[in-house]
């Protein structure tokens, strides 16, 4: 492995490690409401397998795959600066890109509310025309048993 291929993968491994809590910041952002549930863990399975995947193939494309200690150090290393420094403005950032897509997402929830409501009460009238319509026939049903 040459020099200039070990700079750039000591390079990448930090700067990695910075990408890998500042897009788990904002996975955690975006998917706050889903604690301790089951499909949490799925969607978090599913990012760190692509996180992970993408590291190895960056190391791949780079030194072929040669994992050395120092490289995971690195990502602690990236990860730790990511905490340090970056954290808290990020952080900010992500929380007014939400409110962003949340204020121009408001009038298309808006009208999906009221779309579910009128499908409710379609719904729940449904269903009062069939238990209504259930109990007819046992009555019926009673009554002609007892003749």
């Amino acid at each position: 492995m040459s020099l200039s291929q070990q700079f750039q993968i000591i390079i990448f491994s930090f700067l990695f490690g910075i990408l890998f809590l500042a897009s788990y910041d904002l996975f955690n952002r975006i998917f706050y409401r889903i604690k301790g549930k089951f499909v949490r863990f799925v969607l978090e399975l599913i990012f760190f397998s692509i996180l992970s995947g993408l590291y190895f193939l960056v190391l791949f494309l780079i030194n072929d795959a040669v994992l050395t200690i120092y490289l995971p150090l690195l990502i602690i290393l990236g990860a730790l600066f990511y905490i340090k420094f970056l954290s808290f403005p990020l952080l900010r950032l992500y929380e007014i890109m939400i409110q962003w897509v949340k204020k121009k997402l408001s009038p298309y929830n808006q009208k999906m509310k009221k779309n579910l409501k009128k499908l409710k009460d379609v719904l729940s009238k449904i269903k009062q025309k069939c238990f209504t319509k259930l109990k007819r026939k046992k009555s019926i049903e009673k009554e002609t048993d007892m003749k």
